[in-house]
Parts: C-alpha cells; sequence; structure tokens
C-alpha cells in the first residue's frame, strides 16, 4: 500500500465500523512489522478507500451497502 487508507468494516452489508485515515506503510517495513487492523466485531467484508473519502462522502456506521450483481460474484 502506498496511500492512506479508510477502512470499511461491512457485516450483512451494513457498515459496522470505520477506520479513517490508515496510514500507509514506510517503504523499508518489513512485512513482519506491519501493524494489524480489524475491526472490533466480526464482519464480512471490507472496504478500502483512499483515506478522506469516507468523511467526504459521510459514510457512517448503520449505513447499509448495496453491491450491483453480487449473485454474480458468488
Amino acid at each position: 500500500m502506498k496511500f492512506d487508507l479508510d477502512l470499511i468494516w461491512i457485516k450483512d452489508f451494513t457498515i459496522q465500523e470505520i477506520t479513517k485515515n490508515v496510514p500507509a506503510p514506510s517503504t523499508n517495513t518489513t512485512e513482519e512489522n506491519l501493524k494489524l487492523y480489524s475491526p472490533q466485531t466480526n464482519v464480512d467484508m471490507v472496504l478500502e478507500l483512499n483515506a478522506g473519502v469516507s468523511e467526504k462522502l459521510n459514510i457512517k456506521a448503520g449505513d447499509k451497502i448495496i453491491v450491483k450483481n453480487w449473485s454474480r460474484l458468488q
């Protein structure tokens, strides 16, 4: 990852939590030294957005998401 992210944690097509502005690791960070991020509840999907996009679009916990053609993806 070379840029900061917002992590959107989703369960049953409902946003459970948002981790905002996750910083990109420095280029010399080894894999075993990467910081791990996880939600506080169980989820079944995560959506990664450029940092700041979730705030710009007013995305918040409790919002529902719609995935077009979801049945085709399974």
